[in-house]
């Protein structure tokens, strides 16, 4: 009990500390724009104790790129807790009277993600294992940051080389462990549901600013579709073997066996989000799944209401652009689509909206890119392809900012069935966020995010 409170209360903590961060968001939208949305309750709590997290653990990544070693962690952390003291201290009124106007939406916020924390933690008491998929090899590279905090972090199995691999959502993780003094081998039954619950909040965040009037029942839709329904091949596959899969799964914790004896060895996209979830699989996949949706939460907040403050602009813009680099250290695949999608959004609404003259998405691109990339310098510079190259004759051959670990082709061939109900994910999550927007009649945009969503 004394380990489930420590954990989430320490994240919570250090992002209550930092509360007027969280005020200071709601004033992203100013004027006119704001007074024709009331109701929008979020003001970006939602995304308050993820950006928290993340900040403090890019933070102790930079400290320890600099040669702070162990006290990289605790330095981080003091930084964050400064800091929110400092707006405590200059705002305290001000924070007191926004946190009594918006308490009922905060305790949704907080009720939502403590639910979401316990009922997995419930789950994961029944399936405490670390002897499955590939939780040896993350909690290798969690136990390796923690011993030696260094840029880039010793390789776990063959001393005096560094690792070479997307380590940095591995080490917030080994953060998570130093603050909370939980042992890192207990991470398996702990983190996945932290993430979760993070992942849940974020998705209120995306909804209230979507359907301010509604976004409760539309958030809770939204967190099941992400969390339960990502991946439908496992849901599929259970239902029509219930007997041999799910009951076996469920009733008697051994979640691994059917799975891995009947849908991998045939291809079949099967963990994510939701296995790897109840696994308590510290994959980089499932780690940089709650960044991705923090950007979409700070594009949704940024474009439904558009600041009228070119300073302001700028600062979304900024901290975009450094979780959508931070992701690329978090989990290299992801980073080709989500930033991708961030232009693309960005484009629109210039050759829409504003109709600007050409260098001016331009310039914003190469400065997007540029602020991405130099969030992670130290992993860039430090980083060695893991997987061989491709033969000569391969069209695949690595490409600049790209690790070659991203061009390895599988052997094994995924059926189309498989692959349609392994993109439930972003087809549910656009259809949901389309859904709300049409309750606004609001078609263009339910239309756009429907599209984003396919794509």
């Amino acid at each position: 009990m004394l380990s489930i409170l420590t954990v989430y209360g320490s994240v919570t903590l250090l992002a209550w500390l930092n509360l007027p961060l969280w005020r200071a968001t709601a004033h992203l939208h100013r004027g006119a724009a704001r007074e024709q949305r009331p109701n929008a309750a979020d003001c970006g709590s939602g995304i308050a104790r993820l950006l928290v997290f993340v900040i403090t653990g890019w933070l102790s990544w930079w400290l320890a790129a600099a040669g702070a070693g162990q006290a990289a962690f605790v330095l981080a952390a003091m930084l964050m807790v400064l800091i929110g003291g400092a707006g405590w201290w200059r705002d305290y009124r001000a924070t007191w009277a926004w946190l009594r106007t918006h308490w009922r939406h905060l305790l949704f916020i907080e009720t939502l993600g403590l639910a979401i924390y316990l009922a997995l933690l419930l789950f994961r008491g029944w399936t405490a294992d670390i002897t499955t998929i590939e939780k040896y090899t993350n909690l290798a590279i969690i136990n390796s940051i923690g011993l030696s905090p260094a840029v880039p972090p010793p390789n776990a199995w063959f001393g005096g080389h560094p690792l070479n691999y997307y380590y940095l959502g591995h080490w917030m993780l080994a953060l998570l462990s130093q603050i909370s003094r939980l042992p890192p081998n207990n991470l398996v039954i702990f983190a996945t549901p932290l993430l979760a619950a993070m992942c849940a909040q974020a998705c209120v965040t995306i909804i209230a600013t979507l359907n301010p009037a509604h976004y409760r029942r539309w958030s809770l839709l939204a967190v099941f579709l992400l969390l339960v329904c990502g991946s439908w091949n496992e849901t599929v596959h259970g239902l029509m073997h219930w007997p041999a899969e799910w009951q076996r799964s469920f009733f008697q914790s051994q979640i691994p066996n059917p799975i891995i004896d009947d849908l991998a060895p045939n291809g079949y996209l099967f963990e994510f989000p939701a296995v790897s979830l109840l696994w308590g699989e510290m994959h980089a996949h499932a780690l940089g799944l709650p960044l991705i949706l923090a950007v979409l939460a700070l594009l949704a907040r940024h474009y439904s209401a558009p600041p009228t403050e070119t300073l302001r602009t700028a600062v979304v813009a900024a901290l975009t652009a450094t979780l959508v680099g931070i992701g690329y250290a978090v989990n290299s695949w992801q980073y080709p689509p989500l930033l991708a999608f961030c232009l693309l959004v960005h484009w629109w609404h210039w050759w829409h909206v504003q109709r600007t003259p050409i260098w001016r998405p331009l310039l914003f691109t190469a400065l997007f890119i540029g602020i991405g990339l130099l969030a992670i310098a130290p992993f860039l510079l430090s980083f060695t392809p893991f997987a061989p190259p491709p033969p000569a004759e391969s069209g695949l051959q690595p490409l600049p900012f790209i690790p070659g670990g991203m061009l390895v082709w599988s052997p094994v061939g995924t059926p189309l069935m498989s692959l349609l109900l392994a993109i439930g994910l972003p087809l549910l999550l656009a259809g949901a966020a389309a859904l709300a927007l049409l309750e606004r009649h609001d078609w263009r945009w339910g239309f756009a995010w429907a599209a984003a969503g396919v794509g």
